[in-house]
């Protein structure tokens, strides 16, 4: 028996957090202004009140703005939703770039399927040497993440049902990391979390090289087991700018 579509999606926000972002900010945007897609979109641009050129850039490109002065991407990602207005949420950075132009439709077109609430997609890095191993890494990951069904996909590259965003509350604002991982957690109760390894996005490789592969390793995947144990992650996470 063939499945029959009841939902479409009609609309969909893509939710930016920002904090001084003004040298990656301008390519993210310029990129995910030649998606591809047959549904509306609107980009929010959710600042930390940045003390630079970031909200000026963010206007300039026709994004609305919120300006949320508590500092976790958390914050910023539920300011962002709340002025939302697409049927879809989707979650991106300022230093992340759509691998091609058919990112936002392969992601949200996950949606289809109304017992979908959320979707996430893959990640690689753009500027590293470390780019190709890193992408092997995170691809693997993710796809044994979603064959055990365990909620794994990062803010960078993730939707969610706008309705069933607010069901569950959205982001826990107090998390300074593994917002993500946690609201995927509380979605699964209502539906279906489904893993788009064609929907990629590349990301800067400046946490990395900031603190150097083994922390950063260690870091995330001590992070992703205390989150699977039910406790909240790391509480120190800070800004690389």
């Amino acid at each position: 028996m063939l499945l029959v579509l009841l939902f479409m999606v009609r609309k969909v926000s893509v939710i930016i957090p920002t904090l001084n972002e003004e040298k990656y900010l301008p390519d993210c945007l310029r990129l995910l202004s030649r998606q591809h897609a047959d549904f509306d979109v609107e980009i929010i641009i959710a600042d930390g009140n940045s003390k630079d050129r970031t909200r000026d850039i963010a206007r300039k490109s026709g994004a609305k703005v919120v300006v949320e002065k508590k500092h976790t991407i958390a914050a910023g990602r539920q300011a962002g939703a709340k002025i939302a207005s697409g049927d879809i949420l989707v979650f991106t950075d300022a230093d992340a770039r759509p691998a091609d132009s058919k990112w936002l439709s392969r992601l949200c077109h996950a949606f289809d399927d109304e017992k979908v609430v959320a979707a996430y997609g893959s990640l690689s890095i753009y500027d590293s040497k470390r780019a190709g191993a890193y992408a092997l890494f995170i691809t693997t990951y993710f796809y044994w993440a979603s064959v055990m069904k365990v909620a794994a996909g990062a803010g960078s590259n993730m939707a969610v049902r706008t309705k069933d965003f607010w069901k569950v509350g959205g982001f826990d604002v107090d998390l300074v990391t593994g917002e993500d991982i946690q609201l995927q957690q509380k979605l699964k109760r209502r539906g279906k979390l489904v893993y788009k390894s064609r929907a990629r996005t590349c990301v800067s490789a400046r946490r990395i090289q900031n603190w150097g592969l083994a922390r950063f390793l260690g870091f995330h995947v001590t992070n992703f087991v205390k989150l699977q144990m039910g406790r909240t992650g790391h509480k120190k996470y800070e800004p690389i700018r």
